[in-house]
């Protein structure tokens, strides 16, 4: 304080409370269990700490504070979800500290609809994270050697979630079975076990042969169906 040509100083009279670093700065998406250490002015294990974006939205959760006033410590879980770029570890009232969000590994989501009949044909969506487009090539889906993918479209509405978009055919030969769904670009791959069945189409008869005999006459037949479940007699 100066007033005229007299000057009073108090040392240590104020303080700024904050953040001011952290042992890892940077995370992938989906990872858990990174034990961080905290350091600044004005926290301690009672602090109250939480991991969003600037907007507020949650990037991940924070395990219980310990350690002492000035450092501290907690384990930090990132969400699956959670948008790349910058989000911050914030302290109440003591400010925020920012830290990376990076791609995590690549992860097939869900197949929709995880169904289809025999002798059938439809559009199809394999939603994935972390696959697309960080990694060069084609993108193709696999769901058995039995059944037919074309007309592969990717799309990502809210840029965190790709989806794989398809056409599948399933023949009425295609084995009946829950499957494993990968879906591949260039060299990386995302499966998902148990993630599509092919069902069982209704009994049927496709063919009988000969298809007419004449009259007074006979004959043999050979009657050919599908999931009818024929036995000799």
């Amino acid at each position: 304080v100066t007033q005229g040509a007299r000057t009073d100083r108090l040392l240590n009279a104020f303080a700024v409370n904050g953040i001011t670093g952290l042992s890892q700065t940077q995370f992938r998406r989906g990872a858990t269990g990174a034990v961080v250490t905290v350091l600044g002015s004005g926290i301690d294990p009672t602090t109250a700490f939480s991991l969003t974006t600037a907007a507020g939205q949650p990037c991940g959760t924070l395990g219980p504070a310990t350690g002492i006033a000035g450092t501290v410590r907690m384990t930090v879980a990132v969400d699956r979800l959670a948008p790349l770029g910058t989000c911050f570890l914030k302290a109440a009232n003591a400010g925020q500290f920012p830290i990376t969000v990076t791609r995590g590994t690549p992860a097939l989501l869900s197949v929709t609809p995880n169904t289809r009949v025999q002798g059938t044909t439809g559009s199809v969506v394999a939603s994935t994270i972390d696959l697309i487009p960080v990694f060069a090539g084609p993108t193709t889906v696999d769901l058995g050697t039995d059944v037919t993918v074309s007309a592969i479209n990717v799309s990502s509405p809210d840029g965190i979630v790709d989806n794989v978009s398809f056409q599948l055919d399933v023949p009425v030969t295609a084995a009946i079975s829950t499957r494993t769904a990968t879906v591949r670009k260039g060299t990386t791959a995302a499966t998902l076990a148990n993630a599509f069945s092919v069902t069982a189409t209704a009994p049927s008869i496709s063919s009988i042969v000969p298809a007419q005999v004449a009259s007074g006459s006979v004959a043999g037949f050979v009657i050919t169906g599908i999931n009818a479940g024929f036995s000799a007699q």
